[in-house]
């Protein structure tokens, strides 16, 4: 036994590695960058929690401030290494990791032997061996893997129509996700909850469906209940919340759907690009998506079969089929997914393409349904020539998935962005000052916590605290000593002209690649009580 614990630990951590080691190679895309201040604010959070303010007292956030979520790995992360940039690697791996371990477990519910295997199998290749693309928003700190990995595990937990300790583990982490991450409404509390009704309806028992139900219940006001306490307490407040899209654009991200879900396989190129894998190997990546969306279309037409037929007597599946009640676990994936795609058309504000992380979880649900179902038919196949021939090709995809991820893995670690700025203003004695949201936190990790610069915008001609991802700590009694922020994007209204009208002419304006530094005769003071964004 110890020999099988060293050994899973052992393969754990070569995953965490080699994930982490593809994370820093990753093509820095048009409009997304694994690298910038939504991955480095976590860790800052963490920061402020190990130094005593638990419950992120005095910050203003988001909806999804993911403090039950993924921060809880960054605080394990920041105590053992302090702020470094290294975590913007390694938690986000660690996440993905878990993730994928926890999707082959689902895949493989129900099955033994071969068919067991071939579900993880399939699972894995089609999520686990990433291209570019798909590896970029996996890889991605802070865009929502942990909501994803709390609504798998609570899926597992409600995998029976029971009470017990799967329901109580499904009520603590979809409350948790959605005190962290407003998203766990759409595919998890609301996937759970419909597919209580469509249980309900599929055994034709007022009770067939109570466990699901009544945990998404439960959920939700545990959560009301908490944030309310948490509240009380001086827990952190939520800012201004991003507008939903346009009715507009609603209907555009309706009509990018056929082209965006195959970019987050990996197929084709586009604007993200491909990070050097061959053009016939991306190509493969339709299998993928093919996959998915035949094993959506049979899980839906399953659901509305089972809402037709009951599921058999007394609630329970008939003996015939494999995996007991596997309906439920199926039912709750495909809602997710569905429910994912409501998401991002009702969401997505514009075209741009960081907008496709909206569109992972689809990838994430649909996979392990594709995977349950790859391993259903592996089990009804006959011995012998049938099994032997589709283990070769599902073996041949799988390589070729192998090889696109190993051309995606093996490219050269890239510098993060910020690094030289970080590293200028160190050299220069500048240590504490503000910046434009995307430059701040990112330089401030990139520095590991040597160069503090905190987020500001433009707020009636007054520089002013950001209203999101920010401590009113941060700008108390501070004499700030620069401002910077990146020329070629003008974010919040920040420029040489805005800030010079709002401060004053400055001293020095120092360039360092597309960034501008400025420095004033006298330091800066940011009240934190004012507060825009």
């Amino acid at each position: 036994m110890p020999a099988v614990v060293c050994l899973w630990v052992l393969g754990f951590v070569a995953a965490v590695a080699l994930l982490a080691g593809t994370a820093g190679g990753l093509t820095t895309n048009p409009g997304v960058s694994i690298f910038e201040s939504d991955t480095a604010t976590p860790v800052l959070e963490a920061q402020s929690i190990l130094q005593g303010h638990v419950l992120l007292n005095g910050w203003r956030m988001l909806y999804d401030s993911f403090w039950s979520v993924e921060v809880p790995f960054y605080v394990a992360g920041v105590a053992v290494t302090g702020v470094s940039p290294v975590l913007l690697y390694v938690v986000p791996a660690v996440l993905a990791v878990l993730l994928l371990l926890t999707a082959a477990l689902m895949a493989r519910q129900g099955l033994r032997g071969g068919a067991a295997a071939a579900a993880g199998g399939t699972v894995i290749a089609l999520i686990g061996l990433p291209s570019d693309v798909w590896a970029t928003l996996l890889l991605h700190g802070a865009w929502h893997v942990g909501t994803m990995l709390w609504c798998l595990l609570a899926f597992l937990g409600l995998r029976s129509n029971r009470w017990g300790v799967g329901w109580w583990v499904a009520v603590v982490l979809l409350a948790a996700g959605l005190i962290g991450d407003l998203q766990t409404v759409a595919y998890g509390i609301g996937a759970v909850a419909v597919a209580g009704v469509f249980a309900t309806i599929r055994t034709r028992r007022w009770l067939g469906g109570a466990a699901a139900l009544s945990a998404a219940a439960a959920a939700v006001l545990g959560a009301v209940l908490l944030r309310t306490l948490l509240s009380a307490w001086g827990a952190w407040t939520i800012g201004n919340i991003n507008a939903p899209a346009s009715h507009d654009q609603r209907w555009k991200n309706l009509g990018n759907l056929p082209e965006w879900l195959p970019r987050v396989f990996g197929v084709g190129t586009g604007d993200w690009g491909h990070n050097g894998v061959p053009a016939a190997l991306t190509a493969v990546r339709w299998i993928a998506v093919l996959a998915v969306v035949v094993a959506v279309l049979i899980a839906l037409g399953s659901m509305l079969a089972g809402m037709v037929w009951p599921a058999g007597p007394r609630g329970k599946d008939r003996p015939r089929r494999p995996g007991g009640e596997a309906w439920r676990i199926d039912d709750m994936l495909l809602l997710a997914a569905l429910a994912d795609l409501a998401f991002y058309v009702y969401a997505a504000q514009s075209d741009l393409p960081g907008y496709l992380r909206y569109l992972a979880p689809f990838v994430v649900f649909g996979s392990i349904l594709a995977a349950r179902q790859a391993g259903r038919a592996f089990a009804a196949l006959r011995a012998g020539l049938p099994r032997r021939a589709v283990t070769a090709a599902g073996g041949l995809v799988t390589a070729l998935f192998a090889a696109a991820f190993l051309v995606t893995a093996v490219q050269p670690t890239r510098p993060l962005t910020n690094a030289d700025l970080a590293t200028f203003l160190a050299d220069h004695d500048l240590t504490n000052g503000v910046g434009a949201y995307w430059t701040a936190a990112m330089t401030t990790v990139a520095s590991s916590d040597q160069v503090r610069v905190r987020p500001v915008t433009l707020h009636d001609g007054h520089v002013v605290r950001y209203g999101r991802q920010s401590s009113a700590d941060w700008y108390a009694d501070q004499r700030f000593e620069f401002l910077v922020f990146d020329s070629t994007d003008n974010w919040g209204g920040i420029n040489l002209e805005s800030v010079t009208l709002a401060l004053g002419p400055p001293e020095h304006v120092y360039q360092v690649g597309t960034f501008r530094v400025v420095v004033w005769p006298s330091p800066v003071y940011i009240d934190p009580a004012a507060v825009a964004g």
